[in-house]
C-alpha cells in the first residue's frame, strides 16, 4: 500500500500544488486503508511528514507535512517522499524515493526495485 500512496502523490505533485494539501491527501488514504496506528510510526510516536526538499543537506527544507502551506511546488525543486508503516516488535515497511519536478513532469530520480525485500 506504500506504493499506492506514492502514486497518490505522483499524481497530486504538479507546479502549483501546497505542500500541505499532499501530505493531507496521502495520510488520508493511509487511514482509509486502516493505518491509523501505524503510518509514519507507531501511534503516540508519529511524525507528521511524508517528504522533504533535497538539496544541500539530504533533509532540507520545505516539508511535505501536516499543515505546512508556505511553498507550492515549482518546477525544478526536487524532494524525497518517504510513506512508511511501523509496527513495534515486528518492523517496518516503507519506500522512499527522490523525484524531481521538471518542465516535462514528475521525474523519478532513484532507480532502485520496489519489489518488497525481507530482511
Amino acid at each position: 500500500d506504500m506504493l499506492s500512496v506514492q502514486e497518490l502523490m505522483r499524481e497530486r505533485v504538479v507546479p502549483g500544488a501546497v505542500w500541505g494539501d499532499i501530505y493531507d491527501a496521502c495520510h488520508a488514504f493511509a487511514l482509509e486503508k486502516g493505518y491509523a496506528d501505524h503510518f509514519m510510526g507507531y501511534k503516540g510516536a508519529q511524525v507528521s511528514f511524508i517528504g522533504h526538499g533535497v538539496g544541500i543537506e539530504i533533509d532540507e527544507y520545505p516539508f511535505i507535512a501536516r499543515g505546512f502551506r508556505e511553498m507550492v511546488m515549482e518546477e525544478g525543486m526536487v524532494f524525497a517522499f518517504e510513506p512508511k508503516l511501523v509496527y513495534p516488535g515486528i518492523g517496518a515497511v516503507g519506500i522512499e524515493n527522490t523525484f524531481h519536478l521538471s518542465e516535462g513532469g514528475l521525474e523519478q530520480l532513484t532507480f532502485s526495485s520496489e519489489d518488497i525485500v525481507l530482511l
